[in-house]
């Protein structure tokens, strides 16, 4: 934290919290409630409705996530040409846009461009929230900040889960293109609070190819297995978190304002886990805790695709999601702690890319898997890749302590 910044907020949050760090939560939060609404429960369901089969709806799905992975090779050239805070403002902007666009047009290719749109602004807002709280984070609390801005970034995406399904339903004809637009509207003004943080730019982030630099971090083994473990669990997500809105309402036959409350409750478990798991980590190794939490959820996620029990498929849904997004805020802090704060944004970059490129490629193969076979067979792959990933990290902490990762989303 840097001189002058003085603790802020209740009590509890005493020696965590300071006034820069809560105009970024401030921000965060607004973001991800605009985008739980309309990822998690909306622009799937509108596509439903327009008539796109889920061979489509993989594409469009895939062309979000493979802007974040480019995306990711150059942020931390942005960031270090124009700051860290004008890149995340360019960001939320620019994902506003991308929405609006999906569902403003009817031509397929038109909305892959604004998927690729939306996609490359989550990624200059993304990208840059680990740097951000690292930075703003009081010396000696870095977990704390991570757990403190994990957690109202999850009461957020409650928030937008269970509220999407409510603003579609106060509009009577074409409620989901209207939704979206106003979820769209709404998360410009995340820009505002952003705007008061200073402008800060990254050193090794001066040039348009500062990718280059950031492929230069893999060559530390470490960081290399970083990068190996999240393309594999970002394969595994992709296989079903895009789709979970559309397989809700075909397993279970739930409208919009169920399935918003199902997700919304399903955010509500990861933030009792994010409030466990910093307990954990100062009592177990956060390598075991991450290995752990991962190969617990598998039971849970085959529970989802084969069980006919309304009831047992949501509390798996709620366990599973704990389980698998817990550890971000212990991984976050690990990650961060190990690096440089000006090689911050080019790893962080790389990892967010490569988490994107697994999911960029697995939303390709669910879209073939689900027509074919099933979206069961897409839950059943996701558990292998869940698997996988689980012993790679073990075998990653193990070979070199203290192996960072990004995102177990």
């Amino acid at each position: 934290m840097g001189k002058g910044t003085r603790a802020v907020g209740p009590a509890c949050l005493r020696g965590i919290s300071n006034a820069r760090l809560n105009l970024f939560v401030g921000s965060t939060a607004l973001t991800y409630m605009c985008v739980s609404a309309v990822t998690n429960v909306l622009l799937g369901l509108y596509f439903v409705e327009a008539g796109f089969d889920e061979a489509f709806i993989g594409g469009a799905i895939a062309a979000r996530t493979f802007a974040l992975a480019a995306a990711g090779l150059f942020v931390g050239s942005l960031t270090g040409l124009v700051g860290r805070r004008n890149t995340a403002v360019a960001g939320i902007v620019l994902s506003a846009l991308g929405y609006i666009g999906q569902v403003l047009t009817g031509i397929p290719e038109l909305v892959y461009a604004f998927s690729v749109l939306n996609g490359a602004g989550y990624a200059m807002i993304y990208i840059n929230e680990s740097p951000f709280v690292a930075q703003y984070a009081n010396s000696g609390r870095e977990v704390e900040a991570f757990s403190f801005c994990f957690a109202a970034s999850m009461g957020a995406t409650v928030l937008g889960s269970c509220l999407a399904g409510t603003v579609q339903s106060l509009f009577a004809a074409d409620s989901l293109r209207k939704a979206v637009l106003l979820f769209s509207a709404l998360s410009l003004v995340a820009a505002l609070p952003m705007l008061r943080l200073k402008n800060v730019r990254s050193r090794s982030g001066n040039g348009w190819f500062n990718f280059v630099y950031g492929l230069g971090l893999v060559r530390d083994r470490k960081n290399a297995l970083t990068v190996l473990f999240n393309f594999v669990l970002g394969f595994g997500a992709g296989l079903i978190v895009p789709f979970m809105n559309v397989f809700l309402r075909y397993k279970l036959g739930s409208d919009s304002q169920q399935i918003g409350n199902i997700m919304g409750f399903a955010e509500i478990a990861t933030v009792v886990g994010v409030v466990a798991v910093s307990w954990l980590a100062r009592r177990f190794r956060k390598e075991k805790i991450v290995v752990v939490s991962q190969l617990a959820s598998l039971p849970f996620i085959l529970c989802i695709a084969f069980s006919e029990n309304v009831a047992l498929t949501m509390l798996a849904t709620f366990i599973r999601n704990a389980l698998m997004n817990m550890c971000m805020p212990v991984m976050s802090a690990v990650y961060m702690e190990g690096v440089d704060d000006d090689d911050r944004p080019a790893l962080s970059g790389l990892i967010n890319a490569a988490n994107n490129a697994g999911r960029t490629l697995s939303a390709l193969v669910a879209g073939l898997l689900i027509a074919g076979m099933g979206y069961e067979a897409t839950y059943v792959l996701a558990a292998v890749c869940y698997l996988a990933s689980a012993l790679l990290f073990a075998l990653a902490g193990r070979a070199a302590a203290g192996v960072r990762c990004g995102t177990c989303k």
